[in-house]
């Protein structure tokens, strides 16, 4: 008897694992949000992001954004897109890059970008994937689009949080 309670402790815990499949977070991004608040246009940039952790060891996006400072192919100097990342730091506050994202197409005020990360993808030193969905679950993560001239530290942000659109 007590094998089998211990054993349906066991599974009860491991599917409450961090792991688990068909869990949704989404972002709203602003340049408002950012830190150091950027300088930007009007209508201001804007975007949402949704991931999906697929509970295999990876985690799906799809990121759009629009009304961003950058210019025009062509134009020079030009504005490009220099990154999209998830970051660990709760609201107002700011860290390193933990996992890359990929990184808009270059030439337009607006994107849509979709893609993958996974244990690999993460460049924080010493940082889990597991640590990445918790960080996500608790407002302890947000997402930025960084341009190269007119706003490098960041354009738009927004905390991640449970749940879809």
């Amino acid at each position: 008897m007590r094998q089998g309670m211990m054993l349906l402790f066991c599974a009860a815990l491991a599917a409450c694992g961090s792991s688990s499949g068909n869990e949704t977070f989404h972002a709203n991004l602003t340049a408002a949000q950012e830190i150091p608040v950027p300088s930007v246009g009007n209508p201001p940039p804007s975007g949402t992001a949704v991931f999906t952790n697929n509970g295999d060891g990876t985690v799906s996006y799809t990121v759009t954004g629009a009304n961003t400072t950058v210019t025009a192919t062509g134009v020079t100097p030009a504005n490009n897109y220099s990154g999209m990342h998830i970051h660990l730091a709760a609201t107002g506050l700011t860290a390193g890059v933990a996992v890359p994202l990929t990184t808009p197409t270059n030439g337009s005020t607006s994107f849509t970008v979709t893609g993958t990360f996974n244990q690999a993808t993460i460049t924080q030193a010493g940082v889990t994937l597991d640590q990445v969905l918790t960080a996500m679950r608790t407002g302890g993560a947000y997402i930025n689009v960084h341009t190269s001239l007119r706003n490098p530290p960041g354009e738009m942000r927004g905390q991640i949080q449970t749940g879809g659109l």
